[in-house]
């Protein structure tokens, strides 16, 4: 829907284009109205106008002097000017001063129509224009790295596991590596900030860290980094190319001992600059895409072993060989790291609405109360952690009663309750879905209280000028989602229903009282008696007169 403001300071004359514009359903234009050019200014100052439609000469304020101001201020909005034959002179400088086009004021109303609709034809190809997909190419050309390494995390966290979908994804964003090919993972982490609690010195520690890991990998090896959780890095490594007389194998054997080789030097090099202690691990088989997020929490379980200094740790997985004890340890360690990225990936779909994903990750996480490396503390993690989320979101969004009403919360917080991990595994589901479903009528519910007080507005003036923006500001939405939720809910458009309620009163007023047509124009909120016989007859296929008469 665009917005069309006409100008003009003989009432009469607005009035009848505003409403000769409302009846041309397809221009789908809110209309606002002002008879003089300074009322025009003040709607310009409030609202975004798309287009607007008026007089060239004016008292007080001209069209062109209108016409610098509302370029200023909407500088892409149409100017539309209603000239007479003398203003011909006048009419080429508006058009100079960026004036879309002019009517005579002696044009028939399909005229004004034709222009209106070519003004919109404009707005809508300049919005696609080749220079505005540039400008969003350049941007997006900015925004690359940070996109990169935003989708990296997201495969840490699981967040995808197919293998079309990252082969897409990799090609829309640059990806500087083969989403066909596997990589060598590598995790950096800096054992100690030596006295430096300050957050920008450590990011610029840790910028200062990549540049050397970069230096360093970049001349055997293709590579992006990321960081996670402040004193951490995560390096995904490819071959950078292969060689004709080495095979496929060989290309990546070499990538592997030259990364192995290189780590020393890194590690020396950032202790010497930086003074900073840092640690590795690094994988010796290449992974595939899809499987990172299960070798990055065996990597930071590794990462946890009290192995050696616990200082400028240098571990290639599968080399290190632990006691049974540490190999037991270990397992539930990787488990507890993947819990904990669970519990984290739950918090962050139950805050944004991701229903579905919650659910995947939900039986995720209580799948693991029934297998058997999973021992009872484990359990007990995730019974608390889950009960904790819960909580905590209904709580926050005040669900707590609504939601006690249908499941019994008494097993959140006392374990005597619980007959078995079975038992709890379907109580959690039931809690998930309860919640859900609260949230959600929750939801229908403020819609239809909007849509309430909406109609209400219509009706009790529907006699005036109802605008979009009017409505609006009784729900304090913005007009273009107002408009949107409206449909969504309803099915139709709020100018649809608005003709509709205007229809509905006038028939029951030609049926029921003894009002002249004109009244009942007015009364429907039309200045023109000619305007309401057009529109009635257009709902009802009769004159106002034919409907009272029972034909």
């Amino acid at each position: 829907m665009h917005r069309l403001l006409i100008v003009d300071d003989v009432p009469i004359i607005v009035d009848h284009l505003s409403e000769t514009l409302l009846e041309e359903v397809q221009l789908d234009v809110e209309v606002y109205k002002a008879y003089s050019g300074m009322q025009a200014l003040e709607i310009l100052m409030k609202n975004k106008i798309d287009i607007v439609l008026s007089d060239i000469k004016m008292p007080h304020m001209e069209g062109i002097e209108l016409l610098q101001e509302i370029k200023v201020q909407w500088p892409s909005c149409k100017v539309i000017f209603l000239t007479s034959y003398n203003d011909f002179d006048y009419v080429q400088s508006a058009l100079s001063l960026g004036a879309f086009d002019y009517i005579l004021k002696t044009e028939e109303q399909s005229k004004i129509v034709q222009v209106v609709s070519r003004a919109i034809q404009s707005i809508e190809e300049e919005f696609t224009a080749k220079k505005l997909v540039e400008k969003a190419e350049r941007h997006m050309k900015l925004a690359i790295p940070m996109l990169q390494k935003e989708y990296m995390m997201a495969l840490l966290h699981g967040k995808s596991k197919n293998h079309a979908r990252i082969e897409k994804d990799f090609a829309e964003i640059g990806m500087p590596l083969h989403s066909r090919f596997p990589v060598y993972l590598l995790i950096a982490r800096i054992d100690s900030w030596r006295n430096i609690s300050m957050r920008p010195e450590q990011d610029l520690l840790i910028f200062a860290v990549q540049n050397i890991m970069e230096e360093c990998l970049g001349e055997g090896a293709k590579f992006i980094s990321v960081v996670y959780e402040q004193s951490k890095m995560i390096c995904f490594i490819q071959p950078k190319k292969s060689e004709a007389f080495l095979t496929e194998d060989e290309v990546w054997q070499r990538t592997f001992y030259f990364v192995k080789g290189i780590l020393e030097t890194i590690q020396n090099a950032c202790r010497d600059l930086l003074r900073l202690p840092v640690s590795f691990v690094l994988s010796d088989q290449p992974c595939e895409w899809t499987g990172i997020s299960e070798k990055f929490d065996r990597f930071l379980s590794l990462l946890a072993q009290e192995i050696g200094l616990q200082c400028e740790v240098l571990l290639v997985e599968g080399n290190h060989s632990p006691i049974s004890e540490m190999e037991t340890a270990s397992a539930n360690k990787v488990i507890g790291f993947s819990l904990l990225r669970k519990f984290q990936l739950m918090n962050f779909h139950l805050e944004n609405g991701g229903e579905e994903q919650f659910t995947i990750v939900l039986k995720e996480v209580l799948g693991s109360l029934a297998e058997d490396e999973c021992n009872d503390y484990l359990k007990m993690e995730i019974y608390h952690s889950l009960a904790s989320i819960f909580m905590s979101y209904m709580n926050r969004h005040g669900l707590m009663r609504k939601v006690v009403e249908q499941v019994p919360i008494d097993k959140l917080f006392d374990t005597s309750n619980i007959i078995s991990w079975v038992e709890l595994i379907e109580y959690f589901k039931r809690l998930a879905e309860c919640i859900f479903d609260c949230q959600n009528n929750d939801k229908d519910k403020s819609s239809h209280i909007i849509i309430d007080k909406v109609r209400e507005y219509v009706h009790a003036n529907i006699a005036g000028n109802i605008s979009l923006t009017d409505l609006a500001e009784q729900v304090h939405l913005n007009a273009s989602y107002l408009s949107r939720l409206y449909k969504n809910v309803t099915g139709i458009g709020i100018s649809e229903y608005i003709a509709s309620v205007r229809n509905e009163e006038a028939k029951k007023l030609l049926k029921e009282t003894n009002m002249k047509t004109q009244d009942i124009a007015k009364a429907v909120g039309y200045l023109s008696g000619l305007a309401f016989t057009r529109f009635f007859k257009k709902c009802n296929d009769v004159t106002p007169q034919e409907y009272r008469n029972g034909k």
